[in-house]
């Protein structure tokens, strides 16, 4: 994806594997939400694309996912548009039991599902006293999206 720009982890900044990585490619450590916040405004703003992967998304198979707000508070705040992208993986990988470099004894198949984009505006209303109630409201729109796309993705 030209021109992407991705939001990591904090702490991986630290890892000795990947920091250097990290910090040459110029991504964004997820601290300081009121400073991230700004940088992507400025980023998204600059034509630059973010790649989120939200916390709560390395779901837990067979259990439900608990999406945080970030994703959805820089979208609505930024008032850009978001793309859900589901990536499918048989057998699992990368969930939150697993460790990054347990490989699965057969190779892995991805399925990945590209949705059309949503409007972040659509769920700003005028009788908000927060744009936080229109993070909300977005953040359950994605978990429905994400959650419909795994049940399909497992018949």
């Amino acid at each position: 994806m030209p021109r992407c720009d991705c939001i990591v982890k904090e702490a991986l900044l630290n890892n000795l594997f990947v920091s250097g990585v990290i910090k040459a490619a110029g991504y964004l450590a997820n601290a300081e939400s009121e400073r991230l916040l700004a940088l992507c405004q400025q980023r998204l703003a600059n034509g630059g694309t973010l790649l989120i992967f939200p916390e709560g998304t390395r779901s837990t198979p067979g259990q439900a996912l608990a999406l945080q707000r970030g994703a959805a508070n820089i979208a609505v705040r930024s008032q850009c548009d978001i793309r859900i992208v589901h990536i499918h993986c048989t057998p699992p990988m990368l969930t939150k039991q697993g460790k990054w470099y347990n490989i699965p004894a057969i190779k892995p198949q991805f399925h990945i599902t590209v949705q059309d984009k949503i409007d972040s505006r659509h769920f700003i209303h005028a009788d908000d006293v927060s744009p936080a109630l229109a993070a909300r409201r977005l953040t359950q729109h994605l978990t429905d999206a994400l959650q419909s796309d795994s049940i399909n993705n497992e018949k």
